[in-house]
């Protein structure tokens, strides 16, 4: 006699919801894995500008074709705490490159701007393991920006 066996998992999780279908890996477990780009990604880690070094969060949407919005929001940091919190959107390409991913982003628009300060652009790359961006700030009054995947 043959018997059917439902099996119902539940979960629960502590923070954001999985990410859509659309962007999970749905590979089995024992097939070889992709170091494809996600097509949301949020990134958190720092810049250095003229106000010193700076907390930063980018959120990163990446096309199939390669083109690329971004949301970058900053504000202070323990160690630089009277920086003003801010964000404005980016537009640009993320391409692949070797193994890693070159971007490249423009400003496009202020969504908070606190006084004083100017959007930048910024051109770098992510890592083949789709962990790490490192990139040039296309600023003189600035150098560098350092982020890792937090999603």
């Amino acid at each position: 006699m043959r018997a059917l066996v439902l099996i119902v998992i539940a979960g629960c999780w502590s923070g954001s919801p999985p990410p859509p279908a659309s962007v999970q890996n749905t590979a089995p477990a024992n097939a070889p894995t992709s170091n494809a780009m996600p097509a949301h990604t949020i990134w958190t880690g720092r810049y250095e500008c003229a106000q010193g070094v700076t907390a930063v969060k980018l959120t990163l949407d990446v096309e199939t074709d390669g083109r690329a919005r971004a949301i970058f929001d900053f504000g202070p940091l323990a160690d630089n705490p009277t920086i003003p919190n801010g964000s404005y959107r980016l537009v640009g390409t993320a391409t692949p490159a070797d193994d890693a991913i070159t971007v490249s982003l423009q400003p496009d628009e202020w969504i908070d701007r606190p006084d004083g300060y100017e959007m930048v652009g910024l051109q770098g790359g992510i890592d083949a393991q789709r962990r790490g961006l490192r990139a040039r700030i296309l600023n003189s009054n600035c150098d560098w920006l350092d982020v890792h995947r937090s999603d």
